[in-house]
């Protein structure tokens, strides 16, 4: 009996090496899928990376010309205040001095009318 419980030895010993080669078969697979899937989120988590540097570059640009935008905006208020109250202070001048065209013929002078459509616009027609 002994040759038969040796041959049964070799037949569990072969049934184990299987089963073992097998689930380690399993594991180096679940293993190099786990590594596949690792390496798959570095790369995308660099590539994310690289595309959220490029947004923010971009925001920063845009940041800038934005400021600079709002400057030259700021610049332009003022003039177009400061020549508000140039022409204001022209407008007044008119009003306020002589309009008499007559007296500027009789010297010779080029003939001046003053024409009013309404208190905020007003222009001068020249001729001679």
């Amino acid at each position: 009996m002994p040759s038969t419980s040796g041959s049964s030895t070799k037949a569990i010993s072969s049934q184990y090496t299987e089963k073992t080669t097998i689930e380690s078969s399993i594991k180096q697979k679940k293993f190099d899928e786990f590594n596949d899937l690792l390496t798959k989120y570095i790369k995308s988590n660099a590539n994310t990376q690289s595309i959220l540097e490029k947004i923010l570059e971009e925001q920063l640009r845009q940041r800038t010309t934005i400021e600079v935008i709002e400057k030259s905006n700021t610049k332009l208020k003022c003039e177009i205040f400061e020549n508000r109250k140039l022409i204001q202070e022209i407008f007044t001048n008119f009003t306020v001095g002589p309009l008499n065209t007559e007296q500027t013929q009789q010297e010779g002078k080029v003939k001046q009318q003053l024409k009013r459509k309404d208190m905020k616009h007003i222009w001068w027609e020249c001729g001679t």
